[in-house]
């Protein structure tokens, strides 16, 4: 299953490279294909995997964005504990950036201090991704639910 959902996310092209990114049908399917290996894949390579998917969804498709921020914010806020590993030890300055779209929700549902944490201390990894795609900016927003 795993190989397949990433060949399938391969043969889609990014949102940069088509106006229209990926069909919505195509999109909850895989979507309900990722979140499904939760039980056998590790918390990493889900997150890897949506991170992808994310990149797969159209910079005009609202419904595809708002989709993937509550369900991926949800997934892990269900598992801060993992959340913070993950983004500690396991995310490059692309993902970081994706994922900045959701810290404050994240913060939101758990109120955690040690998240905002791990959020400052990936950010000085990545200052030029970070500069360019304002994250600073998103974790004072997350912090302010604190």
């Amino acid at each position: 299953m795993l190989e397949e959902i990433k060949q399938e996310l391969d043969e889609i092209k990014n949102f940069g490279e088509t106006q229209f990114g990926i069909a919505d049908s195509d999109y909850t399917q895989l979507e309900k294909k990722i979140f499904d290996l939760k039980d056998v894949e590790s918390f990493s390579t889900i997150m890897t995997l949506l991170i992808a998917l994310r990149k797969k969804i159209g910079l005009e498709n609202d419904w595809q964005t708002e989709q993937w921020r509550e369900n991926v914010s949800d997934f892990m806020s269900e598992q801060i504990p993992e959340t913070i590993d993950f983004i500690r030890n396991n995310c490059s300055a692309d993902d970081f950036s994706w994922l900045s779209e959701i810290f404050d929700e994240i913060a939101e549902k758990t109120k955690n201090k040690d998240f905002i944490e791990v959020l400052r201390e990936t950010a000085k990894k990545f200052p030029e991704a970070c500069e360019e795609y304002n994250v600073i900016e998103a974790i004072d927003f997350a912090e302010d639910y604190l």
